[in-house]
């Protein structure tokens, strides 16, 4: 296949940008201090969990 390229007219894309609403900004991560371990989840004896 011979490579090609094509030239488009980004005025839409651009006109589009313009109109972009933010719902929910970037935040970094939260880093996790040492803390309390999470206890573990209660399961219930006769559960597939429960068996090993």
């Amino acid at each position: 296949m011979p490579e090609t390229s094509v030239v488009l007219d980004g005025t839409a894309i651009r006109a589009a940008a313009e109109g972009v609403v933010e719902l929910w900004p970037w935040e970094p991560p939260r880093r996790r201090g040492p803390g309390r371990p999470r206890p573990a989840p209660e399961i219930p004896e006769d559960s597939w969990f429960a068996r090993r």
